[in-house]
């Protein structure tokens, strides 16, 4: 035998330890509680900003209802040959205007009540307001109308109309 020496191969294997064998795939369970957290927060937000949307149109009918109601009420009392006497009505909208067109009361029920739409109920508050111009002034028939729906602040619309006396 001669004198050389047995090298070892060079090749070594290298073992990873198992934490780095395992591929990474999916997402971590923070990640997926995040994403859960982030799509609650929008959908919570977008619920509350529908609602707010719809509460505000609901709102803006009963103005234009009411404003239409009062329209129809002081048509009729400026066209009337006998305006209401200084006082005050109380009633539904069509109630008043039949009322002072001096038509026939109906007792049928109106579209709102057939509907699930809130009633309209109105106030005319008449009222004579001298002129302070003479001795004999004019007088101005002065018309304070408030068409209301439910009990809350904010609920009605008042109009205040001046006709010739």
């Amino acid at each position: 035998m001669s004198n050389q020496k047995i090298i070892p191969p060079l090749h070594t294997s290298y073992k990873p330890s198992k934490t780095l064998r395992l591929k990474k795939s999916g997402f971590t369970l923070i990640e997926v509680i995040i994403a859960i957290a982030i799509l609650a927060t929008s959908t919570i937000t977008l619920l509350g900003v529908q609602s707010a949307i719809t509460r505000r149109a609901t709102v803006d009918n009963l103005k234009i209802r009411a404003i239409l109601a009062a329209r129809d009420i002081l048509a009729a009392a400026e066209i009337t040959d006998n305006p209401p006497n200084v006082g005050t009505i109380e009633g539904t909208p069509d109630r008043i205007r039949d009322q002072i067109l001096g038509l026939e009361l109906k007792e049928s029920a109106s579209p709102a009540s057939q509907t699930k739409e809130l009633p309209l109920l109105a106030t005319l508050i008449v009222t004579e307001v001298p002129l302070p111009i003479s001795d004999d002034p004019p007088k101005l028939i002065r018309y304070e109308l408030i068409i209301s729906w439910g009990d809350g602040n904010g609920q009605s619309v008042t109009v205040n109309y001046f006709i010739p006396g």
